[in-house]
């Protein structure tokens, strides 16, 4: 019940104002608390899913697997250079190869990857176009996208944009 008060009751409907409704993309944002962020995230995920929306969730914080609970599980995927360069190609309109990027599971995701995103010429921004542009394919009912810790000028850009804002405030 906690996330239908914290996304509204909108969300439950197909429909939003007489019009079909597209994916909605939900960016998750905090000032000080990786391990709540995180864990928030992933537990909007899968309570959307538990609904019974198509959900995407998408990580944009550089340190990307180092503070992913998604991690925890063993035989969680690991993203590769070959992904990377699909994620730039799904960017720029070339979506053949996102079957391939997009892991199944209770929720689906964007694997992770096991160094910085800024280590494969990735970094928030990217990921943000990533998630608008998957959202233009209406695949997903909902994309979670997980920030960089703080607000920096790349989610200051992305949360201008944003029609769903969670912001997590807890204490590690």
């Amino acid at each position: 019940q906690g996330i239908i008060k914290l996304l509204g009751p909108a969300f439950m409907s197909k429909e939003a104002g007489g019009e079909q409704a597209k994916t909605r993309i939900h960016d998750i944002v905090t000032l000080d608390s990786l391990k709540f962020k995180n864990m928030a995230s992933l537990a909007i995920a899968a309570q959307l899913a538990k609904f019974g929306k198509k959900v995407l969730y998408i990580c944009a914080e550089n340190m990307q697997v180092f503070n992913s609970g998604l991690y925890a599980k063993k035989n969680a995927t690991i993203a590769s250079e070959a992904q990377a360069l699909a994620i730039n190609a799904v960017i720029n309109g070339d979506v053949r190869g996102i079957d391939n990027l997009i892991q199944k599971g209770e929720f689906d995701y964007i694997p992770q990857f096991n160094h910085f995103l800024s280590s494969y010429g990735l970094n928030a921004n990217t990921v943000f176009a990533l998630a608008e542009a998957i959202a233009k394919l209406e695949t997903y009912d909902e994309i979670v996208v997980e920030h960089p810790l703080g607000f920096m000028q790349e989610s200051g850009s992305r949360l201008e944009k944003s029609k769903s804002i969670v912001i997590i405030a807890g204490q590690d």
